[in-house]
């Protein structure tokens, strides 16, 4: 509803000054009752500072047009941002969810929390994350809308809104006490999901390093999951940007931070989230800190997601920060022995205690589970040959399937052959034992005999014809000789 009203005056000129007219900006505000009083107060200066375009061009010649007036109306602020609610608090800053009247779409503010609004060192990092993370124009890196400062001098910037979760929220629904959560939970995240949504990760990662640029914060919390699938890493906060000679000749960004410019991380000083924060880091070599160091935090991630353990713990910060520099992790496998070795080894690798031991770029991790979700051998372990041909059959199911297929029709075709050559001979014999007998019946002996003879040994009938065909033929060969002898 309306509040305070500040007027002012001005003159707008469109196009190359054809059409020009004035307008007096009342100062209507909105007075969200359903925000904190803190947040309110901000809301309202917020929006005093920033003039929506739209209300601003609804006044030229004093006449505003129904549909300007009608979303003026609805968004009940001349001011182009107004406040819905806050989304979260951390860090120097807060996230607000914010609507953008002048392009009608919600998003999300980041505003400096007044605490630190006096420490250039704070003033500076938050200016730089806006600047960074605006040049990192990526599908998975969340873009950056507008920057701006309000009458009181709090700075703000906008970006997109992402209606989703973040990965943080999904560990936690997959690590829930509730076994139907967690059911629930592990059913929707598949292992080939985890790996497709941690692809999508290393794409935007891979930009981001080839840009000069180290996030130094990966963590599921800082990576969210849009409702349509989009994957995007969030709060590049203490993001480090590499000098020209870590890029040799990629061009990277530029930042108030190049040069002599102030640097709230000094030597010494750790930064990031313990759990996923590499050796180098945790122990504040920042110098140290490079690409291999967010491949690190990534496989921390990445750990977290197919075991639902974290890789390290401790009772405190201190035992934690002593593992991490001293390597003590727990062995992926023994955190969930049923899990493919090729994954583990690509998560291992990607966890090496020493930088040179890693997969060196993003790019790598992804070709290896890329590998993996074919089927196919991974840089990180060598298979033994039971497994390469296992996996060989795996990935050539198909060809393997039809070439059983033809052997199989190769050796029905030939066992039919086989019958069928079986069976006429069966039925030669059967014709020959017939003929014979019909022959010695007829007392044709001679041609029983052959006949007896052509059917072979096996048939016992045949045997039986030919002997008697022998005896009578013996007994006509003898009558014979005594007729010649009389």
């Amino acid at each position: 509803m309306p509040g305070g009203e500040q007027p002012s005056t001005g003159a707008i000129t469109r196009g190359t000054g054809r059409i020009t007219g004035s307008f007096t900006r009342l100062g209507r505000t909105r007075t969200n009752a359903n925000l904190p009083h803190d947040t309110q107060q901000l809301d309202l200066r917020l929006q005093m500072s920033r003039p929506s375009v739209l209300a601003d061009l609804g006044k030229v010649g004093g006449s505003i047009p129904p549909g300007v007036q009608k979303l003026i109306d609805e968004h009940g602020t001349e001011g182009r941002y107004a406040v819905e609610k806050p989304l979260a608090q951390g860090g120097m800053g807060a996230v607000l969810l914010i609507k953008d009247g002048d392009f009608q779409r919600p998003a999300a503010m980041k505003v400096m929390l007044s605490r630190y609004a006096q420490s250039p060192e704070a003033m500076e990092r938050f200016l730089a994350e806006a600047q960074v993370t605006a040049q990192l124009e990526h599908p998975n890196i969340v873009p950056i809308h507008d920057l701006g400062i309000m009458e009181d001098g709090t700075v703000y910037f906008t970006m997109k809104f992402i209606e989703g979760e973040s990965l943080g929220a999904v560990v936690k629904r997959l690590k829930s006490d509730d076994p139907a959560v967690a059911a629930q939970a592990a059913a929707e995240w598949s292992e080939e999901r985890i790996l497709l949504t941690f692809l999508k990760v290393l794409d935007g990662m891979s930009y981001a390093h080839a840009k000069g640029v180290v996030h130094r914060d990966i963590k599921p919390d800082n990576i969210m999951l849009g409702r349509h699938g989009e994957v995007l890493v969030v709060d590049w906060g203490i993001a480090k940007v590499l000098g020209r000679d870590d890029l040799g000749s990629t061009a990277g960004v530029v930042h108030l931070r190049d040069g002599d410019a102030l640097s709230l991380t000094r030597e010494g000083a750790a930064m990031g989230t313990l759990y996923y924060m590499p050796p180098e880091q945790a122990r504040g070599e920042l110098d140290a800190v490079d690409a291999r160091s967010d491949v690190y935090a990534l496989g921390a991630t990445l750990y977290e997601l197919l075991t639902r353990k974290r890789p390290v713990g401790g009772a405190s910060a201190a035992d934690i920060i002593a593992k991490v520099v001293n390597g003590e992790l727990t062995p992926v496998l023994e955190a969930r022995p049923d899990l493919h070795q090729d994954l583990a080894a690509v998560v291992g690798r990607m966890l090496a205690f020493l930088p040179e031991r890693r997969y060196q770029r993003c790019a790598d991790v992804a070709d290896d589970l890329r590998r993996y979700l074919a089927g196919q051998a991974v840089a990180a372990r060598r298979r033994n040959l039971v497994e390469r041909l296992g996996a060989w059959l795996a990935r050539n199911r198909r060809q393997v399937a039809i070439a059983a297929g033809v052997a199989a029709m190769l050796a029905a075709s030939a066992a039919g052959a086989a019958w069928w050559t079986a069976e006429a001979e069966r039925r030669r014999v059967d014709d020959l034992v017939a003929a014979a007998q019909t022959a010695a019946d007829a007392g044709r002996w001679q041609e029983a005999y052959d006949a007896a003879v052509a059917a072979g040994a096996q048939r016992s009938e045949a045997l039986v014809v030919k002997e008697r065909a022998a005896a009578a033929l013996a007994l006509a060969a003898k009558a014979r000789e005594d007729a010649a002898r009389t």
